[in-house]
């Protein structure tokens, strides 16, 4: 089988693009752009599920575990209630676009249960390409490279415009380019966990990433 040759061109200002088929998420693999967002709808099916395992206390402490293509979590590592079959189903979905993006012999899975900001402020990550999908709550926001000062990441001036931030909805999927990815230095995409509202308590998200043989 041939395999993907990523050629390292680092863009001057990497673009984030909107796409209605999980087929044009390979637009992220282009070198001027960092970030791909499809807009989806989750299923009743699957957010009730998750709620109910949260009411339960059983999925708390979330899930980690490595996954090959076609792969999805064992039944038994999930809660045995009503729905468990619509998560395992998008679990292996998600993997499975990853895995096809990449090439990649195994994909990384987090799912976590936050009651709290897990990382409150703008940062990168040092990684190659994640997928991120939020179930419940308020989901990731982010800001595209022409709105953000790089030189004050760490800080609140990161943004300049407070008006600039976006934010994805619950059940797309973004697909983000970090430092690792090759070309990517200096254009990881810049991103942080909502804040959590009485109106919204609790947040569950997905995170996958693309895993390789060390070298």
């Amino acid at each position: 089988m041939n395999k993907r040759v990523y050629i390292a061109i680092a863009p001057p200002c990497p673009v984030t693009r909107d796409v209605s088929e999980p087929a044009d998420l390979a637009l992220v693999l282009d070198p001027d752009c960092n970030l791909v967002r499809l807009a989806r709808p989750l299923s009743a099916g699957l957010t009730d599920y998750l709620q109910a395992a949260c009411a339960t206390g059983a999925l708390r402490s979330g899930l980690r575990t490595e996954l090959e293509p076609g792969e999805t979590l064992a039944a038994d590592a999930l809660p045995d209630l009503s729905g468990r079959d619509a998560l395992r189903e998008e679990v292996r979905q998600l993997a499975s676009l990853l895995a096809d993006l990449t090439d990649c012999p195994k994909v990384a899975v987090r799912i976590e249960v936050l009651e709290r900001a897990m990382c409150p402020r703008l940062h990168i990550d040092h990684v190659g390409l994640r997928l991120l999908c939020t179930w419940i709550g308020p989901a990731t926001e982010w800001l595209a490279d022409a709105d953000a000062d790089r030189s004050r990441l760490g800080t609140d001036d990161v943004m300049p415009d407070p008006s600039a931030l976006r934010r994805a909805d619950a059940g797309d999927i973004l697909v983000l380019k970090g430092e690792g990815w090759p070309g990517n230095a200096g254009h990881g995409v810049i991103h942080r966990s909502p804040a959590l509202t009485p109106a919204q308590p609790l947040r569950i998200i997905a995170a996958l990433d693309a895993l390789f043989p060390m070298p």
